[in-house]
């Protein structure tokens, strides 16, 4: 009886994260179009090249769960939550995106920046992707519920993380702009769906 309730409440609260997800995702979008020179360009086809490999050649398990090995055992004091924080923080991006700010900031060379794009988006994509599905085969039930909550949750806290890091490492503060832009439009879609249900005027 527990178990059933918790796996409602887990249902209903995953609905109620939906369009944060959906905020995130369009607002995180947006902000990496809107990265500087052609470091968008060297991002996105990033992302598209960890997806060709992922699906054709090679699946970076290995390379994934050293990294979620890492970060479980650096942020150990934090146990039982470290697992988790160790799905929100991506151990590659973090590490690429501060070698980027040291090099850049510390070393004053910016010819390797497309470089640092490029994988910055790969490592994002293959967290992404390996988290859910690390997390879909935890999981043996056909809904999911566990995976869907625990999911929506890490996705916007990761979106969240990794602007902060792209703010640091490009030193324009645009975070609170990112969350503005999310609420509205998640905001948005709450006042849609609560306006359809109960015919708010």
């Amino acid at each position: 009886m527990n178990s059933t309730f918790l796996m409602v409440i887990k249902v209903i609260v995953t609905i109620l994260l939906l369009p944060l997800v959906w905020a995130a995702a369009v607002a995180f979008h947006q902000f990496a179009a809107d990265l500087p020179g052609t470091y968008d360009d060297f991002f996105f086809w990033g992302m598209f090249g960890f997806v060709l490999i992922f699906l054709f050649f090679y699946q970076f398990w290995g390379v994934y769960e050293f990294g979620q090995r890492m970060v479980s055992g650096l942020l150990q004091f934090t146990s039982p939550f470290n697992h988790f924080i160790a799905k929100i923080v991506p151990f590659y991006v973090t590490l690429i995106l501060l070698l980027f700010y040291v090099v850049k900031h510390f070393l004053n060379i910016d010819h390797y920046d497309h470089y640092f794009m490029f994988f910055t988006g790969f490592a994002l994509t293959m967290h992404v992707i390996l988290t859910a599905q690390d997390l879909q085969e935890t999981e043996k039930d056909f809904i999911k519920p566990a995976y869907m909550f625990v999911m929506a949750c890490a996705f916007i806290l990761m979106v969240l993380y990794v602007v902060l890091l792209f703010n640091l490492v490009l030193k324009e503060f645009t975070f609170l702009e990112l969350l503005k832009t999310a609420w509205e439009d998640a905001s948005g879609v709450y006042y849609f769906v609560l306006h359809k249900i109960f015919r708010l005027k």
